[in-house]
């Protein structure tokens, strides 16, 4: 009988590496302590000047960060941030159609009971590129969260190569998105 040797351990991504085994249980600890200062620590982020009317749904945001995890994995906020960050932007400018159907998707879902006592009628899905734009909106909220945390821990005067990029990519994609 031939003896084979034995496989190496799967990295996060569950592809092999070849990798001591250490060093993989290492990098899981290191991703879920990153992924668990952003759930309890990430800000809330609105349009400048209407945030702090959005500071009373703190704790159904950690309620939704938790038990959507997995949208951080991803690189996206939660679909309920990303449904308080337009309800601030529309207190700055009326939103496009394309925009408005989002927010009452996102609306029925997270509200169902509210839109039925209001006769409020939404979309039961998002069509054409209202997806999109919803995914869109919601890696640039989670960079912008990701960017704070950053901030936090260092001093603008201090900010790494990879910080900058970061100001740089949330500045350069906030004005598409609504």
């Amino acid at each position: 009988m031939v003896r084979q040797a034995p496989l190496p351990m799967p990295d996060v991504s569950g592809q092999p590496t070849g990798k001591p085994r250490g060093r993989s249980l290492e990098k899981k600890s290191e991703d879920f302590a990153q992924l668990f200062v952003h759930i309890l620590f990430a800000p809330i982020v609105g349009m400048p000047g209407w945030v702090e009317t959005l500071r009373d749904q703190k704790d159904k945001v950690l309620i939704e960060r938790l038990s959507h995890y997995q949208d951080f994995e991803e690189g996206m906020c939660t679909e309920y941030e990303a449904m308080l960050y337009i309800s601030t932007a529309t207190l700055v400018s009326p939103p496009s159609h394309n925009w408005f159907n989002i927010y009452m998707w996102l609306f029925n879902q997270h509200m169902p009971e509210a839109p039925k006592a209001n006769d409020l009628i939404g979309p039961a899905e998002l069509q054409g590129s209202e997806a999109e734009d919803l995914r869109q909106l919601r890696q640039w909220i989670f960079k912008s969260q990701a960017l704070h945390l950053k901030r936090k821990e260092q001093p603008e005067a201090q900010e790494s190569k990879e910080t900058k990029k970061l100001a740089k990519e949330v500045e350069f994609e906030q004005p598409r998105l609504i």
